[in-house]
């Protein structure tokens, strides 16, 4: 299977049962990605491969990132997912409400950044 393929069929594997991120980051790791980038606002994605592959997808409905970064809307909205009380649009609204404009996933070095208006957060991708 080729990477782009891979890397759909990990969504859909993800999108068709209660799967932690975890086990869709284990998924997206074999299919050969290193890191992914979201834009929040546009929800367009890049996947970077470890082979130098690359994968992009155009986003889906626009959001409105806030105009300024508030940690405690990402906090709740980080907690809250870990829990698996949001699904992944409603996990993405949230992001977008505390100001986070890019989110990108290190799978390799297991950890997701949050960034937006000259602050971030880094939250460990753990079991």
């Amino acid at each position: 299977m080729n990477f782009s393929n891979a890397i759909v069929d990990a969504k859909k594997q993800q999108s068709a049962g209660n799967m932690r991120y975890t086990q869709f980051a284990a998924l997206l790791w074999q299919a050969g990605v290193e890191s992914y980038t979201v834009n929040v606002a546009t929800h367009a994605t890049t996947y970077a491969g470890r082979k130098g592959e690359s994968h992009n997808e155009a986003g889906g409905t626009p959001r409105t990132v806030a105009a300024a970064y508030d940690s405690n809307i990402l906090d709740a909205a980080v907690r809250a997912s870990r829990r698996g009380e949001l699904d992944d649009a409603a996990f993405m609204d949230k992001v977008a409400a505390s100001g986070i404009a890019t989110v990108e996933a290190r799978i390799g070095d297991k950890v997701i950044i949050y960034a937006g208006h000259g602050s971030s957060y880094a939250e460990a991708i753990t079991r």
